[in-house]
């Protein structure tokens, strides 16, 4: 660490734990700076900087402090290993400093500091931040240099000016306890020079290091959330513009992994009804208020699978104990989302739709293949070769049904494309009771994960040996004498306006409660009941 003598103002340089004690500089960067090599000249002498580290040495010396350090001039800029060494250190530094003097170069002496100081340009400055948070002792300057007031005077107006809680700022509270989230807002309206410096100002303050590569601009802060990812489960790192409201917890999940397609994670996530749609919105919880007040981030599905921030600038806000909730593994692209959303061009030439309609005390908790289900509107668009899909049912009783304890069970819809003909389509489709063919089912829906690839002829014959092809279905109602009786019927559509090439298959749900000695058990067509696809008869011209 290079350090100015206070009596010479020359420099000294000194290595660990041989650091004697000094004074540290916190200003804001102006025109004619004394640099490194600057500061070795005698013109330095008139140099508008130089009156700056003057002063900063006189401070120290009255405080019987020998050294003190200054960004401008005790950093060679010219050497890259050097000052990716003092950035990467620099939080540090102003941590193990005796004391740090803060130079308001905009603050008259006349100022109200209640209305004022959080003008300053200071507070506007990325570096800045983590200036105020590292050192244990702070003395603030007006630009005349006379003494404004220590941290502890001031920092209710500290804490105001830059949304910090007062325990970080006199450092009560330990930044590994503080959400992702919250810290990154703290810097959200600060500025540095070079984009880059918008990340490197941050290594302290998420205790992180990495190498400085000056020109990639903002993908330095994409390393930079990489690099976290790598040390931290905390889950709001993925919240990118979390408002403050009360201190935030951080989100943690089972961690996540950066590669090359984007960022692995497996934690939960909860469904969200979907505004003006007929289906849900995924949301990553990534920090919460309470343990039941949740907040997260609404994702989206690609045509490849993977997940966007549909949008990352604002949160969903929900209370947990409300929701669907359901563990998933996924990859969340790192890419812009306006270049991955999934649109209707993306997929009219993927495969065909089916669309699910469903009473009000029915929802789909899954959907397989899961990278083919749009949430939002409760569709499947399945590729013809590998038609195939389920979609596993949740039915609740209303309050008017005759059941004395509101309850749920579960049922699956599967369906199948014909293997025979691909010339003249046809679908089989089935509903059965989860519970009664769990194990089979499970088995079913694992193989048409995309990387499976199965054939419509290889799904066909793994349904007929597993499960039957039923219409209807009964879920007994233990202790009741009831039945929830499920199912469904088929209709093509042309969707108004046209969205796709091809009619849009409905598969519309219903469920009737009776009594369990009425129901009679469905016949089981063994798979060999067919609807036929494409066929203009049957389309309806309208929704």
């Amino acid at each position: 660490m290079r350090l100015i003598n206070t009596n010479t103002l020359d420099f000294e340089e000194y290595i660990g734990r041989n650091t004697p004690p000094y004074a540290i500089l916190s200003h804001t960067w102006e025109e004619d700076e004394v640099s490194f090599q600057k500061m070795k000249q005698e013109s330095r002498a008139g140099m508008k900087g130089f009156k700056k580290i003057q002063n900063i040495c006189s401070l120290a010396k009255k405080g019987k402090i020998e050294y003190a350090w200054v960004d401008t001039c005790c950093i060679d800029k010219s050497s890259s290993a050097e000052l990716t060494e003092a950035i990467n250190s620099m939080f540090k530094w102003y941590e193990r400093a005796t004391i740090c003097y803060v130079w308001l170069s905009d603050l008259t002496a006349s100022a109200d500091l209640d209305t004022d100081l959080k003008k300053c340009r200071w507070f506007t400055r990325g570096w800045t931040l983590q200036e105020l948070i590292a050192p244990k002792s702070m003395n603030f300057y007006n630009r005349d240099w006379k003494f404004v007031g220590r941290k502890m005077d001031l920092i209710q107006q500290l804490s105001e000016a830059t949304s910090i809680p007062i325990t970080v700022l006199l450092n009560t509270c330990s930044l590994q306890d503080v959400a992702i989230c919250e810290k990154m807002f703290w810097a959200a309206e600060r500025e540095t020079t070079r984009i880059e410096d918008m990340a490197y100002c941050l290594l302290g303050i998420f205790d992180i290091n990495m190498p400085l590569l000056y020109g990639e601009e903002e993908k330095a802060f994409r390393r930079l959330q990489e690099e976290i990812i790598k040390t931290t489960p905390d889950m709001s790192i993925f919240a990118w513009a979390a408002k403050r409201t009360g201190t935030l917890h951080s989100g943690t999940g089972s961690g996540c992994s950066t590669t090359s397609n984007g960022i692995k994670i497996s934690d939960y996530l909860y469904h969200l009804p979907a505004p003006g749609r007929a289906g849900r919105q995924l949301v990553l919880p990534v920090t919460e208020d309470t343990f039941t007040r949740k907040m997260g981030v609404r994702l989206k599905k690609t045509i490849n699978g993977s997940l966007v921030r549909e949008d990352p600038y604002t949160l969903a806000e929900f209370v947990a104990l409300d929701l669907n909730v359901f563990r998933q593994d996924l990859c969340l692209s790192t890419n812009t989302p306006k270049l991955h959303e999934i649109t209707t061009s993306d997929t009219l030439s993927s495969g065909r739709c089916v669309r699910f309609r469903m009473p009000s005390n029915m929802k789909i908790i899954n959907a397989w293949p899961w990278e083919y289900f749009v949430d939002e509107d409760y569709e499947l668009v399945v590729p013809m070769k590998n038609y195939s899909g389920a979609v596993l049912l949740s039915i609740e009783s209303h309050a008017d049904e005759p059941i004395e304890e509101r309850s749920e069970w579960n049922c699956m819809f599967i369906f199948c494309g014909d293997a025979y003909d691909p010339s003249r389509p046809t679908i089989s489709c089935s509903i059965v009771d989860y519970d009664e063919f769990t194990m089979k089912l499970d088995r079913i829906t694992a193989r048409m994960l995309r990387h499976e690839r199965v054939t419509n002829k290889q799904m066909r014959n793994s349904l007929t040996r597993s499960v039957p092809q039923t219409s209807t279905t009964a879920l007994v109602i233990p202790e009741t004498g009831q039945s929830a009786v499920v199912s469904f019927t088929l209709e093509q559509v042309i969707a108004t306006p046209s969205a796709w090439s091809d009619p849009v298959l409905v598969v519309r749900f219903a469920v009737e409660f009776r009594n369990s000695r009425t129901v009679t058990p469905a016949e089981d067509k063994h798979w060999t009941d067919v609807y036929k696809l494409s066929d203009p008869r049957l389309w309806s011209f309208h929704v």
